[in-house]
């Protein structure tokens, strides 16, 4: 699980797919989980995906649309050792 901050308001529910491409035009999937509109700008969502792939991203990862999409440190750890 991601948290992923989005600079424009998406019209997206839980279930909903959100998929970004990087600069290199590859795309990543994300499943979301929970998103809300940022208290500032955008929106923040809580969102599934495959990690091992965001490893090799080039660039800024960008909506259809070309909103930029960061991906944020969770504020809590999801394992427990």
């Amino acid at each position: 699980m991601v948290r992923l901050h989005i600079s424009q308001p998406l019209a997206l529910t839980s279930g909903d797919e959100l998929v970004l491409q990087d600069s290199a035009e590859r795309s990543y999937k994300f499943t979301i989980v929970s998103i809300g509109q940022d208290i500032y700008e955008g929106s923040i969502a809580l969102a599934v995906t495959t990690l091992k792939p965001l490893e090799s991203t080039q660039g800024d990862l960008k909506t259809a649309d070309g909103a930029i999409a960061t991906i944020e440190p969770m504020p809590y750890d999801l394992a427990e050792e």
